[in-house]
């Protein structure tokens, strides 16, 4: 795989580094930086290699490679120490790029193959809004409606990045690695903003399901009108 990124800070003892806590008044893209540090070292023993505000693990073999994203995305909404951001979560499969490519239009997606992008993620969600479905006694549950993680001047960040830190191991994880599957992708019937129905034949194809590829297709015959010969004759 053509990713890499350097692991979690250590000092000269290989112990490590405990990021320091920004200053209240510190700029927001400062607090959440300080939020990815913290979930660097917590994500690192599962395989995941951060850069930036993103981290990787990469799995399966063939066509069932993939790579599991957990990426912090800054809302647009900022005004000095305060702001928001979201944790995306995406699993993404280089093969299933290079199928969907193969439709009419699409070409330019073949730029990206060997490039990770939690965008070209063919499952993706939100951290807080998996937290917002759970059920109240969990203690890793949110408010419904609530993707995004505030904070301010007066936030307790170290609270908010263990609340983080402890919902990414708990909810965040275990949905990416139940994701991480052509078969599951396949048959796949939720939300189209879960998995797209691209995705979806593309994964059916790749697994010589041609029946469940037809019938994706027939759901979707107005959209793909054009292109059930590229997908199911490749």
């Amino acid at each position: 795989m053509p990713w890499s990124a350097a692991g979690p800070a250590r000092d000269n003892a290989g112990r490590m580094k405990t990021p320091e806590l920004p200053a209240p008044e510190a700029k927001s893209g400062a607090k959440i930086d300080y939020v990815a540090k913290r979930l660097g070292p917590a994500l690192a023993p599962l395989g995941f290699k951060r850069k930036d505000r993103q981290f990787v693990a990469g799995g399966g073999e063939g066509h069932e490679l993939h790579w599991q994203i957990v990426q912090l995305q800054a809302d647009k909404w900022k005004q000095g120490p305060r702001g928001a951001f979201f944790v995306n979560l995406a699993v993404q499969f280089p093969e299933l790029t290079r199928q969907v490519a193969q439709r009419p239009g699409m070409d330019f997606l073949l730029d990206h193959v060997d490039k990770v992008d939690e965008s070209l993620g063919q499952v993706r969600e939100r951290l807080g809004h998996l937290q917002s479905e759970l059920s109240p006694e969990h203690p890793c549950a949110r408010s419904k409606h609530s993707d995004e993680f505030k904070f301010g001047r007066d936030t307790d960040l170290a609270a908010l990045a263990d609340s983080v830190v402890r919902a990414a191991l708990e909810v965040g994880v275990p949905w990416l690695q139940r994701q991480a599957s052509l078969r599951v992708l396949a048959d796949f019937d939720g939300s189209l903003l879960g998995a797209g129905v691209d995705a979806r034949i593309a994964a059916a194809v790749l697994l010589g399901d041609r029946e469940r590829a037809q019938r994706i297709l027939g759901e979707q015959h107005a959209r793909f009108e054009q292109s059930n010969k590229t997908y199911l004759d490749s």
